[in-house]
């Protein structure tokens, strides 16, 4: 695999100080709640322990490295068509495209462990004890996906990547944030609405069966987190009036935009290589130009679950569509 400063963060990269500023809160009450959303908390506790998996045991990991084909279809490489990536050789080819992959992978570890981190905050912060079973069930899933992930990436013997920026960003103010809202917002709607969007865009775009089979595992526990969030957080903002849930709203699409694809990773390897930054970026436009749907469907899932918890306004949906070109 090819190494360059794409792959090698700097020293001071691997870790990142961030401070706690909430408090947490011990329940002294066992009882299990009356309420509908303590209730459906339950249910998804034992669905969780039913549906427990190792990323050790239940996965087929080959006996060799995954990197002797490509990661994904033609139709799912950025670069195909690109006059100055089509004229390497295909060994060269090869190590460009898994480059690639193992930059968007390594965006999805660091969005798992976000998760992992959050969801152990909110064991001590959700306010009954149902809500907390559930999250410490998360945990547990989400330590899965770090490792299947984390376990992937060595098996195709590549780096690490670092976060993008606005993932970076993204994690330390959702960490520093005093308000379990807030992190159930983040982790359960935003960050798992994204990932199951991207998840099954990489389960169908032809990438290694290790992978696949790891995705669909995955996909199953981030439906659950999901439904979780949604069924706790529609209850929670019925209290709240028009103003705070367009506050609410515009918090999480404002995050969304943020972390929307960008051509940086793509461009980052074309450095790399000294290829024509300006011809490379008319190639990707003309490619979302051809294929306006992925960004649509990246959303998709995301504008269900902001209005299945009453985020969902005029403003809001009309931000989305311009955004997606709907």
């Amino acid at each position: 695999m090819i190494k360059s400063e794409i792959f090698v963060p700097d020293e001071t990269e691997f870790s990142q100080i961030f401070n706690n500023s909430f408090n947490g809160f011990l329940l002294w009450n066992y009882h299990t709640n009356s309420s509908q959303e303590s209730f459906s908390c339950i249910r998804l506790v034992s669905l969780a322990e039913k549906k427990r998996w190792s990323p050790y045991l239940d996965i087929d990991w080959p006996p060799d490295t995954l990197g002797s084909r490509f990661p994904c279809a033609d139709y799912a490489d950025p670069f195909a068509g690109f006059d100055q990536y089509e004229k390497l050789s295909r060994p060269d080819r090869l190590r460009v495209a898994w480059q690639r992959h193992a930059m968007e992978i390594s965006e999805l570890l660091h969005g798992e462990q976000l998760a992992l981190m959050c969801a152990s905050q909110l064991i001590s912060m959700m306010p009954c004890m149902e809500s907390r079973l559930f999250a410490s069930t998360q945990v547990a899933d989400e330590a899965r996906h770090v490792e299947f992930f984390r376990r992937y990436l060595a098996s195709a013997g590549l780096d690490i990547c670092g976060p993008s920026p606005a993932l970076r960003h993204l994690t330390v103010d959702t960490l520093q944030d005093p308000r379990w809202e807030i992190k159930l917002l983040i982790c359960q709607i935003l960050i798992e609405s994204l990932a199951l969007a991207q998840f099954s865009h990489l389960a169908q775009a032809g990438v290694p069966p290790t992978l696949k089979q790891g995705l669909r595992r995955i996909m199953d526990d981030e439906a659950r987190h999901v439904r979780f969030g949604t069924d706790y957080l529609k209850s929670l903002f019925r209290s709240h009036n028009a103003e705070q849930l367009t506050g609410y709203g515009n918090y999480v699409i404002d995050k969304a935009f943020e972390l929307a694809p960008s051509d940086n990773q793509c461009l980052a390897i074309a450095r790399d290589h000294q290829w024509d930054i300006h011809k490379l970026r008319q190639h990707l436009r003309q490619q979302r130009i051809g294929r306006p749907e992925l960004i649509r469907q990246r959303f998709r899932q995301l504008s269900i679950n902001i209005k299945a918890i009453g985020l969902m306004n005029a403003s809001i949906e009309e931000r989305i569509m311009r955004f997606t070109g709907t």
